[in-house]
Order: C-alpha cells, then sequence, then structure tokens
C-alpha cells in the first residue's frame, strides 16, 4: 500500500508540549538575543536611574545653597542691625570724648617741632571756652614757651588753633568724629538700600 503523504502543518499545537523542536543553533541563538536585550533593557535602567539621581542631587543642592545665602544675608542684616545703634552712640559720645582728652596732646604734639626754634616767641592757641583751662594747664607744666590761650566762642570742644611765627596749624578733631559719623552712617545706609529691592 502507498504511504501517505504527510504534509507540515502550521496551525498552532492546542498543547505547547508538543511544539516543534528546534535546533541546537537556532536555541543557542535565541538564548543570545534574549541576554543581548535583558542586558540592554538593565543598562538603560541603569542609566535613567542615574540621571535620575544626577537631576534630583543637582535641585537639592541648588535649593540648599539658595537656603544657605538666605540664612546668610538673614544673619549678616541682623549683626548689623544690633551693631548700629552701638556705633552710633559710640560716634555721638565716645569719640567726642576721646577727641576732648586728646586735643591737648596734639596741641602740644604740633608744637614740639616749633618750639625749640622759637623758644622765646609767642605762641598764640585759640580753642573753645570749655577747654581754655585744660590747655592753659596743660602747657604751664610740660612746655617753657610763652603761650598765650585765647578763648573763641566760635570753635568747637574738638578745635584748635594755633599761632606761630613760622604759620598758624588748624586742629579740628570734631571734623573727624563727624567724618567717622558720616561713614558709619553711609555703611548703613548702603546696607539698607541692599537689603530693600
Amino acid at each position: 500500500m502507498a504511504r501517505l503523504l504527510e504534509l507540515e502543518t502550521f496551525d498552532l499545537p492546542d498543547d505547547p508540549l508538543q511544539a516543534t523542536l528546534m535546533g541546537d543553533a537556532q536555541v543557542a541563538e535565541m538564548k543570545l538575543h534574549s541576554y543581548e536585550q535583558g542586558y540592554r533593557a538593565g543598562w538603560d535602567d541603569a542609566l535613567g536611574a542615574q540621571n535620575d539621581d544626577i537631576t534630583r542631587l543637582r535641585t537639592e543642592l541648588g535649593r540648599n545653597l539658595a537656603e544657605m545665602a538666605l540664612n546668610y544675608r538673614d544673619a549678616r542684616r541682623h549683626i548689623l542691625s544690633s551693631l548700629e545703634p552701638l556705633l552710633d552712640e559710640m560716634v555721638a559720645k565716645v569719640l567726642p570724648a576721646i577727641a576732648h582728652q586728646a586735643l591737648g596732646p596734639m596741641i602740644l604734639e604740633e608744637l614740639r617741632p616749633v618750639v625749640e626754634r622759637l623758644a622765646v616767641t609767642p605762641v598764640t592757641i585759640r580753642t573753645a571756652p570749655a577747654n581754655q583751662g585744660m590747655v592753659e594747664e596743660l602747657f604751664a607744666q610740660k612746655v617753657d614757651v610763652p603761650v598765650q590761650v585765647i578763648a573763641e566762642p566760635t570753635l568747637g570742644p574738638g578745635q584748635a588753633f594755633l599761632k606761630t611765627a613760622a604759620g598758624e596749624v588748624q586742629i579740628d578733631l570734631d571734623g573727624v568724629v563727624e567724618a567717622i559719623g558720616a561713614a558709619v552712617k553711609a555703611y548703613f545706609q548702603t546696607e539698607h538700600d541692599e537689603v530693600q529691592p
């Protein structure tokens, strides 16, 4: 009897175990392809996770730097606002007192180089009426030069004019105190202007 011709069926089998068998080369190729796809997917996931981490870290770093800058500005503003009244009081009260105490020694310092050359020439000192006694007492103790101290009501407590045959010298500690006060006020005004938008 003649044998029946068997043709290949292209229908999917109802039982997956009955699938057609593949050759060893096809199986090896499929395994390699699956491995490469898995490796590539894992690599892509790792790169994506790394990029997400970098983005998150940059965002956190930027936020932290902004907070630090804000905290620094707040701390600086607080310190300066605390120092401003202190410096204003020093300029208003301490510096004038120091200037008043320094007036006599400054007059002596200005006159020392001239005194030796002009030992017999009288020196005229014009100063505020409040300083007249202190200057006369100072010169009576430390200088053997004829000195005439004149009270000048138009001068402030930190001002004096020294007149010798060589010329006239002005001492203006009041002006120095005013300049220091103006510098302190200008500094704090600049700070206030920078803080306000």
